[in-house]
């Protein structure tokens, strides 16, 4: 099952010279609640001692508390970074939260290996996402954050 875009339809009426906006942009996670959503994707740092080792965190919603039998998938330039999903209950319990929780805070790390042969130059960006598949198949939203590199 793969996310849906966002559909966004906006009507709006003139009268008098003035518009006014009847129907926003909602994606359908912000509509259904059952549905995980994630917001919030933030670059922690870079963990002490492995310049490596990038940091994240990433605020989760899910109404229906299924997302412990989900599973996590970490995104770089829109492509998987693991060869499988990463289970999402030892996630949750790694960042101090309950297997039915309806929302929090998910924090995860990444290791980033360049290949000196292959080393992008100083000043380049990449692009680190993440999507959440709940214990029912439903598929988050996928936020995402660009990181430039610096040696």
């Amino acid at each position: 099952m793969t996310p849906r875009k966002s559909s966004c339809v906006l009507t709006v009426l003139a009268l008098f010279g003035l518009a006014w906006p009847l129907a926003g942009c909602l994606s359908e996670q912000e509509r259904d609640q059952n549905l995980p959503l994630l917001t919030g994707l933030t670059f922690e740092g870079q963990a002490a001692g492995n310049g490596r080792v990038l940091l994240f965190s990433v605020d989760f919603r899910d109404g229906d508390r299924d997302l412990a039998g989900g599973t996590f998938v970490p995104l770089i330039n829109d492509k998987p970074s693991v060869a499988e999903p990463l289970p999402l209950d030892a996630m949750l319990l790694k960042s101090n939260l309950p297997l039915d929780a309806r929302a929090g805070r998910l924090e995860f790390e990444l290791e980033v290996k360049i290949d000196d042969q292959d080393r992008p130059p100083k000043g380049a960006t990449f692009k680190v996402g993440v999507q959440v598949t709940d214990g029912a198949g439903h598929p988050s939203n996928i936020p995402t954050v660009t990181l430039e590199i610096g040696y």
